[in-house]
């Protein structure tokens, strides 16, 4: 059996979004999580910044990215009532790359879908 480096996808991005580790986190098979699977899978240039990735264990993923413990540690506004605006207060506003709220931009998605009926 030959020992074959596996493919790689170039151009890889994934930047300012707010996620839950899951099970098994950015993971590899058969090289892990967090960095590890990122440098198997993922050609040199991959981005991976200003993420926040709830429940992991930050030492093994790449640098620029923040872990809280639990959803409540995100400081958002009201999630029990449907508003995941961040709070002035919250650590992680204004932490996206491009100085907004990491994850989805709530205003804009109001905007998006109002009067929106779904059968």
């Amino acid at each position: 059996m030959m020992d074959v480096a596996p493919p790689q996808a170039a151009g890889f991005v994934f930047r300012d979004n707010v996620v839950q580790r899951g099970q098994y986190g950015v993971y590899g098979g058969g090289a892990g999580e967090g960095l590890a699977a990122l440098s198997t899978y993922m050609t040199s240039d991959f981005v991976f910044r200003r993420n926040l990735i709830i429940g992991a264990n930050g030492a093994i993923y790449p640098a620029d990215n923040s872990f809280p413990l639990n959803v409540a540690a995100l400081g958002l506004v009201d999630p029990a009532n449907g508003n995941y605006r961040f709070a002035p207060s919250s650590p992680f506003a204004r932490t996206a790359t491009d100085g907004s709220d990491p994850g989805a931009n709530i205003d804009a998605v109001e905007k998006a879908t109002a009067g929106v009926v779904l059968p």
